[in-house]
């Protein structure tokens, strides 16, 4: 079969369920093959990116609503995850340090290097 319609075959599958994987086992094709076409064939790479995006958003909104439906059930699991992802003041440290910018990390390292040494200073010299 030609390259056009295994390729076209693997997207459509791919666009079923984002796992490049399993759209190949589906298309009887090899991880290899794709990424051997990705990389000498841009427009393929990018119809392959733009179907894993538009996929992995359907499914992202599958896997919400299926979290919601715990949430309104009152898991407690369910909302405690949720909290923590999607408001700040429910977040670990990590989290805020993670979805900080880089000018705001690096203000917040030097802020706690600047009282870390204000400290040792104090306890040094009481």
């Amino acid at each position: 079969m030609k390259k056009h319609k295994l390729a076209e075959r693997f997207l459509n599958e791919l666009e079923k369920v984002p796992l490049v994987e399993m759209a190949c086992k589906n298309v009887g094709i090899t991880r290899q093959t794709v990424y051997r076409w990705k990389k000498e064939d841009g427009e393929f790479a990018r119809k392959m990116d733009d179907t894993l995006y538009l996929a992995r958003g359907i499914i992202n909104d599958l896997g919400e609503s299926q979290l919601i439906k715990l949430m309104k059930s009152g898991d407690f699991k369910s909302i405690k995850f949720w909290m923590e992802h999607n408001s700040e003041r429910y977040a670990s440290p990590k989290w805020r340090m993670e979805h900080m910018t880089g000018t705001e990390q690096g203000a917040g390292l030097a802020e706690f290097i600047k009282a870390a040494l204000e400290r040792k200073k104090h306890n040094l010299n009481p």
